[in-house]
């Protein structure tokens, strides 16, 4: 994860934070009372009112889609196919290397054999993945 992406992870986790806190705070001060199943998934424990961590609620945000939206933040990640890690190697200067592009140029008569362009992408440490991040219609794409 880069640096913009975590800086918008936080601002996220940020706001579900002090959302989380005001809740809590309406318990203790007794405002509160019962369980309601829409705040329940604000804390990792909910009778000892302890809020999620910053990595549970990166995670629920990950696997739980209605929560994902109610926070208005969305992360997905997804493997890449061999097509797109071809064209990122060839045609995205982050990550193009003249000896990898050589490479890859050498072989690309061979598209129909696309494993060995993915044991040279492999062999190089080439990306694997995709991480698409989305908070406020803010999107932030990077490859691992």
């Amino acid at each position: 994860m880069n640096k913009e992406q975590q800086q918008i992870i936080d601002e996220a986790y940020k706001v579900f934070y002090e959302n989380a806190l005001s809740i809590k705070k309406g318990y203790e001060d007794g405002d509160m009372l019962g369980s309601q199943p829409h705040i329940d998934e604000m804390f990792s424990n909910p009778d000892e009112l302890i809020i999620l961590t910053k990595e549970e609620f990166i995670n629920k945000c990950k696997t739980d889609i209605s929560f994902s939206v109610k926070w208005e933040l969305k992360i997905e990640k997804r493997e890449l196919t061999w097509s797109e890690r071809f064209n990122l190697a060839l045609f995205n200067p982050t990550y193009k290397s003249l000896e990898l592009r050589k490479t890859l140029e050498a072989e690309s008569y061979m598209l129909h054999y696309p494993d060995g362009h993915k044991k040279v992408m492999d062999e190089a440490n080439f990306p694997t993945k995709l991480i698409t991040i989305t908070y406020n219609d803010k999107t932030i794409e990077s490859y691992e």
